[in-house]
């Protein structure tokens, strides 16, 4: 890996003195680093999109602390030598500014957009015969990597206890990742195959959103979760952990107080407590539950919040985004 960096900051010195930008917008923290390092002449520009004190605290083993601290190291020397740092929701400049001692005026949030016309036509597209037989039933859905941040298996844990409430309620998860096996092997022992359906990656997951009922979020943490936006944009209702960062800040327009004992009918949606904690797992996992029973018994809830969604999702589009952009550049100029 180490090989790798310096081979990559050869290469960008080499691409960026033979084409001197005026611009270097790049995404991620080791793209960040390459580009504060070389590009010397035009703007820099960099971007993150995630929590970095988050981030950069989870794992084990002796490799992944080193690059942990390596890195937390790196963005405390040399992030403030940047012209502009975007991130995509306000709760990750704030976690820069008093974990990292980056200076406010360098930040500015811009959340990403999503092609609103694009996804307008795929969710139209029709599901198969057997897929139609598992949304013809009530149904929660949950999109994304399947990994330790996104936290699926809490849904998976309480499908039991929605089982005796609601008999053909069913869990849909899209999304491939290293957790995959766990999932597998925890719907098998709880005997489940016929209601929870991990169906992998597919190629237009927005038709599955629209014909779903109800998009459940259960991420330990996030920078800002797109996949929001995106069952957003095909007017799905939300039930979404209050983690950090970017849950509250999509729907509620309090972004002030916690979430925490109880679930809240927020303005765009339903936030529940976090499950960060795992002291009040448990405690947690029950007011998930009655989220999503609340939401699947009252039909006009749901329909409330699917005009929610499709209200919301027009400030999320990727021409408003292209927008602030080009707005950012301009400034810049000046």
């Amino acid at each position: 890996k180490i090989f790798i960096f310096i081979k990559r900051i050869y290469d960008f010195y080499k691409i960026n003195k033979k084409y001197k930008f005026d611009y270097v917008i790049s995404f991620g923290m080791t793209a960040n680093i390459i580009n504060i390092l070389v590009n010397k002449k035009g703007k820099t520009i960099i971007t993150e999109h995630n929590v970095k004190s988050i981030e950069n605290s989870v794992g084990k083993g002796i490799n992944k602390l080193i690059y942990n601290c390596v890195y937390n190291f790196l963005i405390k020397l040399l992030y403030n030598k940047a012209d502009k740092i975007i991130t995509v929701s306000k709760y990750m400049g704030v976690d820069l500014i008093k974990n990292y001692g980056i200076e406010e005026t360098k930040i500015d949030t811009i959340y990403n957009g999503v092609n609103d016309k694009k996804i307008e036509k795929l969710k139209l597209e029709p599901l198969s015969d057997e897929e139609y037989k598992i949304f013809k039933n009530p149904v929660i859905i949950n999109v994304g990597a399947i990994s330790r941040q996104k936290g699926q298996w809490h849904l998976i844990e309480i499908m039991p206890k929605l089982k005796k409430i609601i008999p053909n309620i069913q869990l849909v998860i899209l999304g491939q990742g290293a957790c995959y096996n766990n999932l597998f092997n925890l719907v098998q022992s709880l005997d489940l195959q016929d209601s929870i359906h991990l169906m992998g990656v597919k190629s237009n997951p927005y038709k599955y959103m629209y014909n779903a009922d109800l998009f459940v979020l259960t991420s330990l943490y996030e920078g800002f979760p797109n996949v929001l936006v995106e069952a957003m944009s095909v007017g799905l209702p939300i039930i979404s952990v209050d983690c950090k960062s970017g849950p509250k800040e999509l729907l509620s327009k309090d972004t002030s107080t916690n979430i925490i004992g109880k679930y809240v009918l927020a303005d765009y949606g339903i936030l529940i407590p976090d499950f960060y904690n795992e002291d009040i797992l448990l405690e947690n996992r029950k007011i998930l539950i009655q989220a999503v029973l609340k939401i699947m018994k009252d039909s006009r809830l749901r329909d409330f919040y699917r005009q929610k969604s499709k209200q919301r999702i027009k400030s999320f589009t990727a021409k408003s985004m292209a927008k602030q952009y080009i707005n950012m550049l301009e400034t810049l100029e000046k």
